[in-house]
């Protein structure tokens, strides 16, 4: 054992294996994580270590879950970080999809470039099926394996007449480009540059070979002929291309952006945080920073970041509309 391994890693390791009868606690710390009777940080390590205990113990890594609020079945495998935090607290970054649910409209569709196993993307469709929309999410997941869990779960949850998925980047080149695929703990980790250098990344040098599209030659031939209110991205450090490759786009149709920029991986694709801002400034958009425990929007003034953060970018005649949208919602992590 290492120096400084906590008793907590200890007490687990020592329990690996020793018995599978550990549903029950699977189950109590899904519930207390819900509850919100503790801080979320707590509440977090105390799920975390449970999920590893459990793992360790032989129980499944692969489950199938019904969320009881939505409905929506998901197949979820504990080993992964979205998943996981997906079963244990019913949603996966709320802070995000609650955004996504106030930006979007029955009159206008939503892009969701990066869409992973549908975490996001299959609530959003719920609200569309609720007012009666067809092809109203236009879904896009470049990894292969992960693109056939998407497709399962939009099909399973039938929502195959509202969201069109396809298995291609979102970028700024129409063609083709190696994929570098994530392993182990974060299989949202795959991207279009080998980010293993960073600390976070969880890439392991595989590469599977995509096809890339620029939105705006995909949207030659649309797939919905509602206009784009909103264009969701968490692309692993490839935002400004893919913005970039819709630049006609947000001159004409205006959609909220929502999007994860992370820095660190910025820099593998030879660009940072003010080069973005700059892009969409000459557009005409404001940026903010989403809160991740409330409902709150910061209006971003400086060019430089220390970590990653979500965002929010709204074009500057729009602004106050939308942000009020987002500032309406009421949840708490």
């Amino acid at each position: 054992m290492k120096p400084g391994t906590s008793a907590a890693t200890r007490l687990r390791r020592w329990l690996a294996g020793r018995t599978r009868r550990l549903g029950w606690l699977r189950l109590l710390a899904r519930w207390q994580a819900r509850q919100r009777l503790l801080p979320y940080d707590l509440r977090f390590r105390i799920a975390r270590w449970v999920n590893l205990l459990t793992l360790d113990a032989g129980l499944p890594a692969v489950v199938n879950d019904q969320d009881l609020r939505t409905g929506l079945q998901l197949q979820l495998d504990l080993r992964d970080a979205a998943p996981w935090l997906t079963y244990y607290f019913g949603v996966y970054q709320p802070h995000v999809l609650n955004a996504a649910l106030a930006l979007i409209s029955p009159e206008t569709c939503c892009l969701e470039l990066g869409a992973h196993i549908g975490l996001h993307t299959l609530p959003i469709a719920r609200c569309y099926a609720h007012w009666g929309r067809t092809r109203a999410v236009i879904a896009f997941e470049p990894s292969p394996a992960v693109y056939v869990l998407l497709s399962t779960h939009i099909s399973q949850n039938q929502l195959s007449e509202i969201i069109h998925c396809f298995p291609l980047a979102v970028s700024d080149n129409d063609g083709e480009t190696a994929l570098f695929v994530a392993a182990g703990s974060n299989s949202a980790n795959s991207a279009l540059r080998d980010l293993r250098k960073s600390p976070t990344s969880t890439q392991d040098g595989t590469c599977v070979n995509i096809k890339t599209i620029r939105l705006d030659t995909f949207w030659q031939q649309p797939p919905t002929r509602m206009p784009i209110g909103l264009i969701k991205a968490d692309v692993e450090g490839a935002v400004l291309l893919a913005f970039r490759g819709d630049e006609m786009l947000l001159r004409q149709q205006r959609p909220a952006l929502l999007f994860e920029a992370h820095p660190a991986w910025m820099r593998h694709f030879g660009y940072n945080f003010g080069d973005l801002m700059a892009f969409l400034g000459l557009l005409g958009y404001d940026i903010y920073l989403l809160d991740e425990r409330s409902p709150r929007a910061t209006r971003v003034e400086r060019h430089h970041l220390a970590q990653a953060v979500d965002c929010l970018a709204v074009p500057k005649e729009r602004a106050a509309d939308l942000l009020a949208n987002v500032l309406s919602q009421r949840w708490q992590r």
